[in-house]
């Protein structure tokens, strides 16, 4: 991956660490984000369940959803970043009985 990215960067290319995604330095985008956008973007409703979001994200290979309210209107996104903390700490988010 290291010899990859020095590789790209040698050839006018950077690696955007956090995400990985590569970017040509001589022909940086052009355009509307029209051009560049998701036209029909895969959307959950905000009482959607989460294991629901998730298997949705799986089978359409995507990291993020839209959520929008009863009126189909944006309201924020889930991440599978999100979905992986509310995994990793289901123990301290639900109440203890006893």
């Amino acid at each position: 991956m290291q010899e990859e990215a020095s590789r790209l960067s040698a050839a006018n290319h950077i690696v955007y660490p956090p995400t990985g995604q590569v970017v040509n330095t001589e022909k940086p985008p052009i355009g509307r984000v029209r051009r560049h956008m998701t036209p029909d973007p895969i959307t959950v409703e905000e009482d959607t369940p989460i294991e629901s979001a998730a298997q949705r994200m799986v089978e359409a290979g995507i990291h993020r959803l839209i959520v929008v309210d009863e009126g189909g209107r944006p309201v924020g996104i889930v991440s599978s970043t999100d979905i992986l903390a509310v995994v990793a700490y289901h123990d301290r988010l639900t109440p203890q009985h006893g």
